[in-house]
C-alpha cells in the first residue's frame, strides 16, 4: 500500500510526514554507519543506508525544512516507508511520539543545516537518549525484538563531498 500522509497540527510541536506503509515491519538490519556534508547528497551513501536497514523504516530527522528528502530516498530504495520529522524546539523534541518514531525506525539521516539547534533543542531530551540508544545498537550490531535502528548518518560533516561507512 503506498500512502503519503502527514501530521501536524497546531496542538503538535512538529511536522511528520510519512511515506508508503503505514505500518511497522521488523526487518534483519546490519549495522554501519555513513557520515556525509558540505555538498550535494550522495546516492551512494542512502543506498548504503538503505541496504542496512533491510529494507525497514526511514527516518529523516530536521530542524527545518520539508519533506522533501522522502521522495528522493523512495527513489533509491525499496523501503517499507520513509518519513521525515521536523523538531523545531525543545518542545517537540521532548515530545514521546517523536523518541518513539526515532526507536522505530530501521535507518535515520540527520539532515543539515544550523547545528546548534540540534545542540540547543535535543541535548537531555529523550530525542537525544532515544539517538543515543539507537547508535549503541548499531556499534554493537545487537539486534532486538522491537524495530532496532542500526544505521544512523550525520549530515554536514567535514571533509566535502566525502563519505565514510563501516561494516
Amino acid at each position: 500500500m503506498l500512502s503519503a500522509g502527514s501530521l501536524f497540527a497546531a496542538d503538535r510541536p512538529y511536522q511528520y510526514f510519512r511515506a508508503s506503509s503505514p505500518n511497522d515491519v521488523q526487518t534483519k538490519t546490519r549495522p554501519g554507519f555513513a557520515l556525509m556534508g558540505g555538498g550535494a547528497d550522495l546516492d551512494e551513501a542512502f543506498k548504503y543506508m538503505c541496504e542496512r536497514s533491510g529494507g525497514g523504516n526511514f527516518l529523516v530527522l530536521r530542524a527545518r525544512g520539508d519533506d522533501d528528502y522522502n521522495p528522493y530516498i523512495q527513489g533509491l530504495c525499496k523501503l517499507n516507508s520513509v518519513g521525515t520529522l521536523i523538531l523545531t524546539n525543545r518542545e517537540a523534541a521532548n515530545d514521546p511520539f517523536v523518541a518513539d518514531t526515532i526507536r522505530h525506525a530501521e535507518a535515520i539521516f540527520i539532515a543539515g543545516g544550523d547545528q546548534a539547534h540540534y545542540i540547543n533543542w535535543w541535548m537531555d531530551t529523550p530525542v537525544q537518549q532515544a539517538l543515543n540508544d539507537a547508535i549503541a545498537r548499531g556499534v554493537r550490531g545487537r539486534q532486538s525484538l522491537r524495530q532496532p535502528c542500526e544505521i544512523i548518518c550525520i549530515a554536514q560533516c567535514r571533509p566535502r563531498r566525502s563519505v565514510l561507512t563501516t561494516s
